[in-house]
């Protein structure tokens, strides 16, 4: 009996064992579409790629060119195709090829001093800035360099190139085709701009209720004819209207501020003429016109339009931002992003963006040189404001896009709490007078932080200290 029972005993285990030694292994975990944006953006493998076809597709222009005016504006058109158009192609490479422990192996190193030194190189490289020292890493940088190239996710990245994959290539090289056409399209239109129409504006002034904005704008209808006026714009549920109020003279700057009761007062420089009625008397705003006085708001400067569209979502579209930071530099431009979640925003149709900015060409809403906080949502945005250690500090309409700013040493503030680990939250309201609270996520904030410090360093040695 009891050998009987052995044998049988034995057999299960054969069984088992046989069960055991032709089940194929589990398959290694994937990587979150996050996770792999998040080795994107540590590798900055989206921007060295769109630089590289930047470069060659410019070179080939260059060589094929009839008409050097149309080269150049093909070139120009190029360069203002950006990283993020492709960064979903790279990141679904990535999350195709390797699995989640990589990807988060990939994501330690690229974070780390090697990681970025070895990215910065390639970044060089692509520049033309390569010095001849070829001792750009210590003996021990390069042992942890070749460590990595010897793990299975650098074999991928380094070795096998799974994100210079040639069908990649080719669907990169379709997007920038379909940017250019559209980009000439616009520069066409921008042209017409230029010959009439708006070419300046203010920075948007909000109504108390932050119902109604007001902007101080100027125009030519003609080469020797300017023209300026305030523009109002009001949103009532989910009613717009908008009212313009000329003025006399076109070569004067003022300044607007609003009174209770949304009456805005239109102060004029001493001597100036008032202006007229407004053009559209059933959409009219209760206004008044008086002399400005040193203890008045500021005059307005009348900032130039950007005529090549671009704004901050042209810059960073929605889609391809996510709940990590990211920084980005170009020659005249710093930008640290974050994203807010359509999901915990009720009414929200996209994705809302949250971005420190430093540029240094004049351009709307931000002036010249300031840092900027802006929060960037869909339309159905009414106000926005951050909350820090219990104080609100409203943030203005910018005028583009809906979304809201914080211009200088308010900004600088913010970036300061966060940088020393501080809590911030975005409260938005919605038209409808929905409110909601998101917390900014600090995730990849220290890694991003100290690209975006180096980027304001590289434009200014006293920023950032």
């Amino acid at each position: 009996m009891g050998t009987k029972r052995s044998q049988r005993i034995i057999g299960l285990i054969g069984l088992c064992g046989a069960f055991l030694l032709y089940t194929p292994l589990a398959a290694a975990a994937k990587p979150t579409y996050d996770d792999a944006v998040r080795l994107v953006s540590a590798m900055r493998e989206d921007e060295l790629i769109v630089m590289a076809l930047r470069n060659s597709v410019k070179s080939a222009m260059r060589e094929n060119a009839t008409n050097g005016k149309v080269a150049e504006r093909q070139a120009q058109c190029v360069d203002s195709f950006e990283y993020p158009s492709i960064t979903d192609l790279v990141a679904v490479a990535i999350a195709t090829n390797l699995s989640a422990s990589e990807v988060h192996d990939a994501i330690r190193f690229y974070q780390a001093k090697v990681g970025k030194k070895t990215v910065s190189r390639k970044e060089s490289e692509l520049r033309d800035k390569v010095s001849s020292d070829t001792d750009w890493l210590s003996d021990a940088e390069k042992k942890e360099l070749t460590a990595f190239m010897r793990t299975t996710a650098g074999k991928k990245l380094l070795t096998d190139n799974v994100t210079k994959q040639p069908s990649m290539a080719a669907e990169t090289l379709k997007r920038i085709q379909s940017h250019g056409e559209t980009c000439l399209a616009q520069q066409e239109v921008a042209a017409m701009s230029r010959k009439r129409g708006r070419f300046c504006e203010s920075i948007a002034v909000s109504s108390p209720d932050d119902a109604c904005t007001a902007t101080y704008v100027r125009s030519k209808e003609s080469r020797a004819l300017e023209q300026a006026a305030v523009q109002v714009d009001c949103q009532s549920g989910e009613q717009s209207s908008q009212v313009t109020i000329d003025l006399v003279d076109a070569d004067v700057s003022v300044a607007l501020k609003w009174e209770q009761g949304n009456v805005l007062e239109i102060l004029l420089p001493t001597g100036a003429s008032r202006g007229q009625q407004p053009k559209l008397q059933q959409s009219a705003i209760a206004h008044r016109f008086r002399a400005h006085t040193a203890a008045d708001p500021a005059r307005l400067a009348c900032l130039p339009l950007q005529h090549d569209n671009f704004s901050l979502l042209a810059n960073l579209p929605l889609p391809t931002t996510l709940a990590s930071w990211r920084s980005h530099r170009e020659p005249n431009l710093c930008l640290l992003t974050n994203r807010l979640a359509r999901p915990k925003i009720h009414g929200w149709i996209n994705d809302g963006i949250v971005q420190f900015r430093r540029q240094g060409t004049t351009a709307l809403p931000f002036g010249k040189i300031d840092l900027a906080l802006i929060v960037g949502g869909p339309l159905q945005t009414r106000s926005a404001a951050l909350r820090v250690d219990g104080t609100v500090i409203q943030m203005a309409p910018s005028g583009i896009n809906k979304s809201k700013i914080l211009i200088g040493k308010s900004a600088e503030d913010i970036l300061g709490r966060l940088a020393g680990g501080g809590k911030i939250d975005i409260v938005v309201q919605t038209v409808d007078g929905s409110e909601f609270t998101q917390s900014l996520s600090r995730l990849d904030f220290e890694f991003a932080y100290a690209g975006f410090s180096e980027c304001l360093q590289s434009q200014d040695p006293g920023a950032g200290q």
